[in-house]
């Protein structure tokens, strides 16, 4: 189980609001109608394989008995890896932006969530694309895949693994009978706690602040709670527990009948000069094996919760109090400019799932990290102890999303932010199955020359794509990447700081470039492809000679200003271009952008706009620079490293490219982007602008629903453009 978003709880601090009153139960009446089915989605087997049933036969559960008829699937079903491309009619020209559709969907996109089945043979995986059905007893099986018409945040799976009941973008609740491909329930509003009983005869789902339980056999609410946070069924599904920020109701169930409203009690002292609590609430709810409740709270002060974490009983005991983590391990490095740009450390990292294994008496936290600036990542820890002891077990920081208690009480499932799902052993955390085959967050893209690969930059990898079909040609552990301009190298930039350059007609490694001592951060080609430019996490510049792979010389470093002698800090480059004349090279710093003279490697010029910058894309047709950030703008580049202001957009934009001629520019904006003003609700979600580059009118808009979009790039021929975003899914656009 997820407790609640912090953002709900960072709102209510600030708000001030009041402790709600105890809910009470309110029956609602039957329904005799389930909201009308419109199928968007299709159950298909992945590969041939197939589960084999259970062989264990528990105790039996209802029978779900659809009262609609399942409608056709729509025809206009985005096309997924392996599978042939349509192909688009036409270049991408401004005057057929409108016609741009997504005509494919690569990739199985991010964890979002995992959940487990009642009887333990199940394991469900939600992500950008659908819910993945995994046989948790032989993860080397295909999964079975629900494919949905958005991104699945929060699920649940039913006892026999028949039914699903997901949070579509946190904005929709559903449940499905996969078996059938059959909606039975929909409902629209904020949605993030869904669970089924431990017998599967009960729904319950918070879904806009009201919580809701289902009896499964009817597709029926049969009891409702206004204004609440959650609702947890006990290990034996005789308890309900519903609960708010500041008390839980207690009721028995399947009766309803309230039992008992319990209240965190604050135990730090509150004159404790490094934590100064003033209060505490309540954040999630779990039951020990006699049925009583466990509350997990969170002391506060006025500016939120402070990182101290206290487990009490139901009777006000304090049975684990765990202080703050001042930082967790970051999945990027430190490097040059790290006491510069970096010198306030992050908030403290905050509990975001707890879960507790009453037969063994064992809690697990996960602690999420806020991230530095500009940091797409999270990082986390999940720590387990033993609640009779106090001590803790293991402690496992490798950015794990989403987990779940197996009902066996020996293991576990962890999915992960780099795509692996995986089954540990309680006791110690080892794993004992992975499957390593779902995404990372989508850095960059890069299309060769010849339209026909597609490198892909996520997390921790490098994936190349065939154009035609979206199949995976290779797997390669690097971080940025880059293709030359007649498409017959391939450079790759490893988190070790070499480089190594590759021959695409057959894929041989011809030479590997060593002299960068931290991870690439950028690489690109002179025009002429006789030279490669690299930047690392060190904040060198090295300029080398493809042919013989030897260094030609460190480029001028732009130091941080004001600074002298032990202080003198260089700053580092995240993009790079070179222009048309091999003269100037390009490079984004922080928020700025930098000008290089190749001639003799020596610092041009800074300029530096009063806005946010995220990502460079350089036109060598027009000589033009393009800026994604806060606002977004064009500049003509100057000789001597000036430049001109041509116009700018106020919007907010995290990503930038050029069409390959000069005309078109595609903008990517990011997730949590909220302005009534300047984009409607359904553009808050990763939009796509297309915008003419002459004059920064915006000609069309795409909204596929992704999470933040964070590259795009238009193929060689200007027919098709591919997009990606941290839900790691990436997408081919064209005209059909």
């Amino acid at each position: 189980m997820k407790p609640f978003p912090l953002f709900c709880l960072i709102f209510c601090l600030l708000s001030a609001c009041a402790e709600p009153p105890a809910p009470t139960p309110e029956p609602t009446s039957a329904r005799t109608e389930v909201a009308a089915v419109t199928a968007t989605a299709t159950l298909t087997a992945v590969s041939t394989p197939t589960s084999p049933p259970p062989t264990n036969t528990p105790t039996p559960t209802a029978t779900l008995h659809p009262t609609v008829t399942p409608t056709p699937t729509p025809t206009l079903v985005p096309v997924l890896s392996g599978t042939a491309v349509p192909p688009s009619t036409a270049a991408i020209v401004p005057e057929n932006v409108s016609q741009v559709t997504e005509l494919a969907r690569w990739g199985r996109g991010v964890i979002n969530d995992v959940a487990v089945s009642g009887n333990g043979r199940w394991l469900a995986v939600g992500t950008t694309t659908g819910v993945y059905i995994h046989d948790a007893q032989d993860l080397t099986i295909e999964p079975r895949f629900f494919e949905t018409p958005d991104s699945v945040t929060a699920l649940a799976i039913s006892y026999d693994g028949d039914l699903v009941a997901m949070s579509l973008n946190r904005r929709t609740f559903e449940l499905w009978n996969i078996q059938t491909n059959s909606r039975l329930e929909h409902l629209e509003g904020f949605t993030e706690e869904i669970q089924f009983s431990p017998d599967g005869l009960y729904l319950a789902a918070v879904v806009e602040a009201d919580g809701f339980v289902w009896s499964v056999a009817e597709v029926t609410v049969i009891q409702s709670f206004p204004d609440v946070l959650s609702v947890q069924f006990s290990g034996d599904g005789s308890r309900l527990a519903v609960w708010g920020y500041g008390e839980a109701s207690i009721y028995s169930w399947p009766d309803g009948e309230l039992i008992n409203v319990v209240e965190p009690d604050l135990f730090i002292p509150g004159d404790d000069s490094a934590y100064k609590p003033e209060g505490t609430i309540l954040s999630d709810v779990q039951f020990a094996a006699n049925n009583q409740p466990i509350l997990l709270s969170l002391p506060t002060t006025p500016n939120g919760t402070t990182g101290h974490v206290e487990l009490q009983s139901s009777d006000n005991a304090l049975l684990l109090s765990l202080l703050p983590i001042d930082i967790l391990s970051l999945p990027i490095r430190d490097a040059c400019n790290w006491p510069i740009y970096f010198a306030d450390p992050p908030s403290r990292p905050q509990v975001w799932q707890f879960e507790y294994l009453s037969d063994l008496e064992i809690v697990a936290l996960n602690y999420v990290g806020i991230g530095f600036a500009g940091d797409d990542f999270s990082s986390t820890s999940v720590q387990f102890y033993a609640l009779n002891s106090g001590r803790r077990l293991y402690v496992l920081e490798e950015s794990i999303e989403s987990f779940a208690f197996l009902p066996d009480g020996e293991t576990w499932v962890a999915g992960l932010q780099d795509g692996r799902l995986q089954i540990r052993r309680i006791t110690d955390g080892e794993v004992l199955q992975e499957y390593d085959g779902y995404e990372s967050p989508i850095l960059n893209i890069a299309a060769s020359p010849d339209n026909e690969t597609v490198a892909v930059e996520y997390l921790d990898e490098v994936k190349l794509y065939r154009a035609s079909d979206g199949e995976m040609l290779q797997r390669l552990p690097a971080g940025r990447v880059a293709f030359s301009a007649d498409g017959t190298r391939l450079a790759l930039g490893t988190q070790e700081g070499n480089i190594q350059l590759y021959n695409t007609a057959d894929g041989s490694l011809q030479t590997t470039l060593s002299s960068h001592t931290e991870a690439i951060t950028a690489l690109t080609y002179y025009a002429s492809d006789a030279r490669l430019v690299s930047a690392g996490m060190d904040c060198q510049l090295n300029v080398w000679q493809v042919a013989d792979g030897s260094l030609v010389e460190q480029l001028d470093n732009y130091f941080v200003p004001g600074l002298t002698g032990e202080e003198l800090v260089p700053l580092r480059v995240w993009e790079l271009a070179v222009t048309p004349d091999n003269e100037t090279l390009i490079g984004s710093i922080s928020s700025a952008i930098g000008f290089w003279d190749l001639s003799d490697g020596m610092f041009q010029n800074i300029v530096e706009p009063q806005n946010y910058l995220a990502d460079m894309a350089f036109s060598p047709v027009r000589n033009q620079l393009a800026v994604a950030g806060y606002p977004a703008f064009i500049w003509q580049i100057l000789p001597g490293g000036g430049v001109e202001e041509l116009w700018q957009i106020d919007t907010s934009d995290e990503a930038v490219t050029f069409a390959p001629d000069g005309q078109l520019l595609l903008f990517g904006s990011g997730e949590n982007y909220v302005d009534e003003n300047r984009l409607p609700d359904e553009m808050q979600n990763g939009a796509i602008e297309i915008v003419a580059a002459e004059t920064g009118t915006v000609l069309h808009d795409l909204t596929p629903g992704t999470r933040k979009v964070t590259a795009l790039v238009f193929a060689g021929d200007g027919t098709v453009f591919y997009s990606a975003s941290l839900d790691g899914v990436v997408r081919v656009w064209g005209v059909p």
